[in-house]
């Protein structure tokens, strides 16, 4: 099981391979101020480790980088579901993994029903991209078909398949947030960490807190008090990523019926700076 509290399992098929075979660590590259005090490169050049490449997030790829199907293979011979956090030590949509690489994973998503894929970027452009290109699709599902003898066409945007990106200023805010929110997908997420300055999600919160409400009423579950209870689960979601602050005044006003654009404005009120980082 893994530590980190949001998921179940990490897997990591793409990973640096040694001569004789066995995992030789990881690559990815920092792209911005979040990336300074990373953790997997940290552990990467720890020699706690024995799959330690020692090598920085920084420069060229490695040559001996490798997509593993074999870790794949394992999580789709798992009979329980699982969330798992895929490619906790590197980005996904890094600009050093090819297309390729991306469509099996994928596939092997497709394939593993049974688990919830959790997918974290700091590049969401390429993911908006990405899952966005017809030619994607039907790369994707044309495979999973052949494999499978089903259609798979309905099955995009992956049910099974979370998408998120990763924020720690206004700046990347501005920048990520917009792709996220235009990348197809059942559910979207935030990783937001280290903060390191007050930050405004009233773009993120405004769409979140639709959605919730249209999947609800489409359902056919839609009653009064709906939208406060979203609100309020929405607000402690969030409030576990961005760290421990009251939330005692925004539930009395969310039970009194503060509107959805007042709600967004006090949550990100109250978000207070963070210092430090991983």
């Amino acid at each position: 099981m893994s530590l980190i509290h949001w998921t179940d399992i990490t897997a990591n098929p793409i990973h640096i391979v040694r001569e004789d075979g066995s995992n030789g660590g990881h690559f990815c590259n920092k792209v911005s101020l979040g990336c300074l005090h990373c953790f997997p490169e940290a552990q990467n050049q720890s020699s706690y480790f024995s799959f330690a490449s020692h090598l920085p997030y920084a420069g060229k790829a490695p040559k001996n980088l490798i997509f593993d199907d074999v870790v794949m293979e394992k999580l789709l011979r798992m009979r329980s579901g699982k969330k798992v956090f895929l490619c906790s030590m590197t980005d996904l949509f890094g600009e050093w993994v090819p297309d390729e690489w991306i469509d099996k994973a994928f596939v092997f998503m497709l394939l593993a029903q049974q688990h919830t894929f959790q997918i974290l970027t700091k590049r969401p452009q390429r993911m908006q991209h990405y899952l966005s290109d017809p030619a994607t699709i039907h790369r994707v599902t044309k495979k999973a078909s052949d494999l499978m003898n089903l259609n798979c066409l309905s099955c995009w945007p992956l049910p099974n398949v979370w998408v998120g990106t990763s924020i720690e200023n206004q700046e990347v805010v501005d920048q990520r947030i917009p792709h996220l929110l235009n990348t197809p997908a059942v559910v979207r997420f935030l990783s937001c960490e280290p903060l390191l300055e007050k930050i405004d999600l009233l773009e993120f919160l405004n769409h979140a807190i639709r959605q919730a409400s249209r999947r609800s009423y489409l359902s056919g579950d839609f009653k009064q008090g709906t939208g406060d209870r979203f609100r309020r689960q929405y607000l402690e979601d969030c409030q576990e990523g961005l760290g421990q602050m009251d939330s005692t005044p925004l539930v009395e006003q969310l039970q009194s019926g503060t509107s959805r654009d007042e709600y967004c404005r006090l949550f990100t009120h109250q978000s207070d700076v963070q210092q430090g980082g991983i």
